[in-house]
């Protein structure tokens, strides 16, 4: 029986590619990554829609300056944004210009934006100064507090007519979910 382990040596020794299937350990790991992607996408995706949710559920509530819905009172901007997103656990700071510094920066472009993000604007075309915060809904609508309408949802669009007002006041968007 000698040349049984002759015949093994030559056999390993051939240069053919031998093809390893990968350890059990690793694909179990790249399983679970992908798994825990998955969760942390579908998490992302349920906290969007929950802070969507509780800013349209108080839709028509009247615009009050410095009101954070406290009671049966009304908002102004940054009160619904920092309502919004208290009631899924996110702690934002009281006034736009400090909410417009929180999460990841998104570039400024309607394809860029998710739902959640927080819009921000200044109070005249081309400015840069924030004083104004809106909630981004998709396709080119946000919901936000203003002077003149309480509660309401309003498009962003440069070509809209209604929609322009809010595009040439529009300074960027913050990403505070999923960032």
């Amino acid at each position: 029986m000698w040349y049984l382990p002759a015949l093994i040596t030559v056999a390993g020794c051939s240069g053919k590619p031998v093809s390893v299937a990968p350890a059990p350990e690793q694909a179990t790991a790249d399983a679970t990554t992908a798994e825990q992607a998955a969760a942390e996408k579908q998490s992302t995706d349920l906290m969007e829609e929950g802070v969507v949710a509780s800013a349209r559920q108080v839709m028509g509530k009247p615009y009050l300056y410095g009101g954070t819905g406290k009671g049966d009172t009304g908002f102004d901007c940054s009160g619904l944004i920092q309502y919004a997103y208290a009631q899924q656990g996110i702690q934002l700071p009281r006034v736009s210009t400090e909410q417009a510094t929180q999460g990841q920066e998104v570039e400024k472009a309607l394809d860029a934006l998710q739902r959640g993000d927080i819009l921000t604007f200044a109070g005249h075309p081309g400015g840069s100064k924030v004083s104004h915060v809106g909630l981004y809904l998709g396709q080119g609508r946000f919901i936000h507090s203003s002077s003149s309408k309480g509660v309401a949802e309003s498009t962003l669009s440069g070509t809209d007519p209604n929609g322009q007002w809010w595009y040439v006041r529009w300074v960027g968007a913050r990403r505070v979910i999923g960032e």
